[in-house]
């Protein structure tokens, strides 16, 4: 098995997320630009998330963690590593501490503009810049 079969078969084997081998980069960047994306990856979890850096890492493959693909452009000639969207890590909720005080948690992938809102409409300080 060659050095990009093994590493492609220890990710196929331990993430669940759905992942593109030699993605073509023009169908995800808002530019429409970019050569092939040697992996790109779709975790499903954060559990899913963590396998997948754990096995890139272990193979030694370099990785970029990617959100909304708005402000990234990849070289015509590709990226060989993987990228990492955080698309579907998007989960928001507002928990309360023990003291009542609350807390905004959103995932990687949550939209700003949801976190906005969610905020605004409970009152929430410390985003006011967004």
């Amino acid at each position: 098995m060659s050095g990009d079969e093994a590493w492609r078969a220890e990710l196929r084997e331990k993430v669940s997320g759905e992942i593109r081998f030699d993605e073509p980069a023009d169908r995800h960047t808002s530019m429409g630009v970019g050569g092939r994306i040697g992996a790109l990856i779709y975790p499903d979890s954060e559990a899913d998330l963590l396998a997948a850096v754990t096995s890139l890492r272990e193979c030694r493959i370099p990785f970029l963690p990617v959100g909304n693909w708005t402000n990234l452009i990849v070289a015509g000639g590709g990226y060989g590593g993987a990228l990492i969207s955080l698309a579907a890590l998007r989960a928001v909720a507002v928990t309360v501490g023990d003291s009542g005080e609350a807390r905004l948690e959103a995932g990687a992938g949550a939209a700003l503009s949801e976190l906005v809102t969610l905020a605004v409409g409970r009152a929430f300080t410390g985003i006011e810049f967004c």
